[in-house]
C-alpha cells in the first residue's frame, strides 16, 4: 500500500511479484525509489513510488534466494545507487549495487537453516533432513558434508528404516512419500500424495504403516508389504487419523490418533494387530476453536511406545489455551492414561501473534485471521537402542527440548547451550541425540546421552 499525503489516504499498489511484498525500503540516494523484496523471485525489485497503483517495476540485484525478510540500503561506492544488505531465510547477503549485479554471501559458515525433521542411520553416518525453502538434504558421512538437494519442496518428515538396509523416506502430506534404497542418496520412487506418520512392524522388516489420503480429504491408515513401494488400505475404520504407531517390541500393539484442527483428538489402541480397537481413556478432549485460517491442529497428540515394553506409552499434547505442553503416560498398553507432567511455556518477550489478516481486496472475507506460529512440534522420541536402564526419551517444543531418563516421571531441559530453542524433529543414533531446529540447522549432543 502507498500513501502520498503523509498517511491520510492509502492506495493498493500492484507489485506483480510472487506471493506479495515481504520487504520494502526507500533508497538513500535516489528520491522516491522504493526497493521491494518478495518470496521466490531471487531478485530485488525497484520502482518510482509516486502513488501510481500500477508502477513500472524493474528488476535489480540478482541473488537467487527466497523469502526476503529485510532490505537495508547503505551508502555504496557510487552516488547514483545504493549498496544494500538482504536478509533471507538462506542467510545474510550484501549487494554492492542494489539495482543491478549480484550479491555476496556473508553467512556461508553460519548455521541458520530451519529444519523440520532429522533421521539418522544406526551407525550415525547417513543423515536426512527436510528443510524450509531448501527442499531436503542428506549426508553420508555423519554430517561433515551435505552434497545435494533431495525431494520435497519444504517440510515433511524424515525416516530411516531401522533395519539399516539403506531404505529411507521423505514423507510429505502434500507431495507424497519419497523412497530411497541407497541410504538417502537417490530417491527413485514417489508414492502419494498425502502421506504422513510412517512406522514399522518390528516382526517383519518389509511391513510399514502410514496415514495416507491426506490431500483427498479422506485420510486412512494404509499398509505396505514391500518397504513402502506399494500401499493398500488396512480397512481400519477411523475418522481423520493423523498418526499411527506400532510398538517396537510387539507388532500387535498399535495406537492410532485421530482428529482435526477444530475437533478433539482421540487415541485408539489395539493389542491384536488391528483386529479390534478401543478408545483410550484419561486423555484431554481439547477442542481448539481456532480462527478459520489455522489449518494445522495445534492440539495434536504425539504417541510413542517404550521400545522395550509395549505396555508403556507416552503421549504429548499441546494446550492451545495456555500454550503449555502436557505429557500423559499409560502403563497398560494405551488403555488408560494419566497426566504426569506439565511443561509451562515461559512468558515470551511479546505475545505469540494472533493478528488480523490484511483485507483481501479481490475476495473480502470477514473476521479472517492468520496465526504466525503453527509449528509446535511436540515430538516424543525414545532412544531405540538403549544399552542400560530405561530408554531415554526426548520431547521437542517451540520453547525448548526436554529429556527424561525414567519413562516420563521427571524431565530436564537440555537445549540451554543451543542458539535456537524451537524444535520439531528428533532422532537417536549410538546414544547421541539429534535435534532439528528452527534456525540453527541440526544440533547433536556433544557426547552420547545414553549408550
Amino acid at each position: 500500500y502507498g500513501s502520498v499525503d503523509g498517511g491520510t489516504t492509502w492506495k493498493a499498489i500492484n507489485c506483480n511479484c510472487s506471493i506479495g511484498a515481504q520487504a520494502i525500503a526507500f533508497s538513500l540516494v535516489t528520491p522516491h525509489r522504493l526497493f521491494l523484496g518478495d518470496d521466490g523471485s531471487g531478485v530485488i525489485f525497484f520502482f518510482n513510488a509516486d502513488g501510481n497503483a500500477n508502477p513500472s517495476i524493474q528488476s535489480g540485484v540478482q541473488y537467487g534466494g527466497a523469502d526476503t525478510r529485510y532490505v537495508v540500503p547503505v551508502p555504496g561506492k557510487t552516488t547514483t545507487d545504493d549498496a544494500c544488505y538482504i536478509l533471507m531465510d538462506q542467510g545474510l547477503y550484501f549487494a554492492p549495487k542494489c539495482s543491478s549485479g549480484s550479491t555476496l554471501s556473508l553467512s556461508k559458515n553460519v548455521n541458520n537453516t530451519l529444519v523440520y525433521d532429522v533421521a539418522v542411520s544406526g551407525d550415525g553416518k547417513n543423515i536426512l533432513a527436510p528443510l524450509q525453502d531448501n527442499s531436503s538434504t542428506a549426508s553420508a558421512n555423519g554430517g561433515s558434508t551435505w552434497p545435494g538437494s533431495g525431494p520435497a519442496g519444504e517440510g515433511g518428515e524424515a525416516i530411516y528404516h531401522p533395519d539399516n538396509s539403506g531404505y529411507c523416506y521423505i514423507v510429505h502430506p502434500d507431495e507424497g512419500l519419497y523412497v530411497s534404497k541407497d541410504g538417502c542418496v537417490n530417491f527413485t520412487t514417489n508414492v502419494g500424495p498425502g502421506f504422513e506418520s510412517v512406522t514399522f512392524d518390528p516382526s517383519n522388516a518389509n511391513t510399514l504403516y502410514a496415514v495416507t489420503g491426506e490431500t483427498s480429504g479422506a485420510p486412512r491408515v494404509s499398509k505396505s508389504l514391500n518397504k513402502g513401494l506399494t500401499w493398500k488400505a488396512t480397512g481400519w475404520k477411523f475418522t481423520n487419523p493423523y498418526q499411527v504407531a506400532v510398538a517396537p517390541s510387539d507388532g500387535k500393539s498399535v495406537v492410532v490418533a485421530t482428529g482435526t484442527a477444530t475437533t478433539p483428538s482421540s487415541l485408539f489402541y489395539s493389542h491384536d494387530g488391528g483386529t479390534t480397537w478401543k478408545q483410550s481413556s484419561g486423555l484431554p478432549t481439547t477442542q481448539a476453536g481456532l480462527p478459520s485460517q489455522i489449518w494445522y491442529p495445534v492440539h495434536r497428540f504425539y504417541a510413542a511406545f517404550d521400545p522395550r515394553d509395549a505396555q508403556t506409552v507416552l503421549v504429548g499434547d499441546h494446550d492451545p489455551a495456555t500454550d503449555n505442553l502436557l505429557m500423559y503416560k499409560s502403563s497398560d498398553g494405551g488403555q488408560t492414561f494419566a497426566l504426569v507432567h506439565t511443561f509451562v511455556q515461559p512468558t515470551p518477550f511479546r505475545p505469540w501473534p494472533l493478528l488480523k489478516h490484511a483485507k483481501n481486496e479481490t475476495h473480502p472475507r470477514k473476521n479472517s485471521f492468520y496465526y504466525a506460529t503453527r509449528f509446535f512440534g511436540n515430538r516424543v522420541v525414545f532412544n531405540p537402542k538403549a544399552q542400560t536402564g530405561d530408554p531415554a526419551v526426548v520431547l521437542t517444543t517451540r520453547f525448548g527440548a526436554f529429556l527424561s531418563s525414567d519413562l516420563g516421571a521427571t524431565w530436564n531441559r537440555i537445549d540451554t547451550m543451543a542458539t535456537a530453542h524451537h524444535f520439531v524433529g528428533a532422532a537417536w543414533s549410538q546414544g547421541y541425540l539429534y535435534l532439528a531446529t528452527f534456525g540453527e540447522g541440526i544440533v547433536r549432543s556433544s557426547a552420547p546421552i545414553q549408550p
